[in-house]
């Protein structure tokens, strides 16, 4: 896959997140199903962003961790708080949507995913973005960059 179409799959990722977001409707209510499509999006977002910035590939084209990819693209040393977000993410998109078990534990947490843990889930991925985009542009991200993430939860 060329660099280019990895760029778009990343946002592409990301947008999908937004309009399932924003098709939310936090008063009715909504489906577990919609709330996990919307974690592994912005996962996965996250996921291909760090991979596209990667500088050393990943050998026998084995994709790192998504905190490995972030911990070596040096986000806990730029903004540790936002890395703790991303871990605590992470971890529930692990837990959530790479096993297809019901047990207990995993019921307890289906139970607390929420459209407010959700809303939390696209600020943090919002930043990332943000930060991602000012290691590359500095100050001066050209605004068309920013069409997609000048939005607030």
């Amino acid at each position: 896959m060329k660099k280019q179409a990895k760029k778009y799959l990343q946002l592409r990722y990301w947008v999908e997140a937004l309009i399932k977001f924003e098709g939310l409707d936090k008063e009715c209510n909504i489906k577990l199903e919609e709330l996990l499509l919307i974690l592994n999006s912005i996962c996965n977002s996250l996921l291909v962003l760090a991979g596209v910035n990667f500088k050393k590939p990943p050998q026998n084209d084995f994709i790192p961790h998504l905190m490995d990819l972030y911990d070596q693209w040096s986000l806990k040393k730029d903004k540790p708080e936002l890395f703790c977000e991303l871990c605590q993410m992470n971890e529930n998109y692990n837990k959530l949507s790479k096993h297809l078990c019901k047990s207990p534990p995993r019921v307890k947490l289906l139970n607390k995913i929420n459209y407010e843990e959700i809303r939390k889930y696209m600020n943090v991925t919002k930043e990332i973005w943000l930060w991602a985009l000012k290691k590359t542009y500095g100050e001066n991200i050209p605004e068309y960059q920013l069409t997609f993430f000048n939005i607030e939860f």
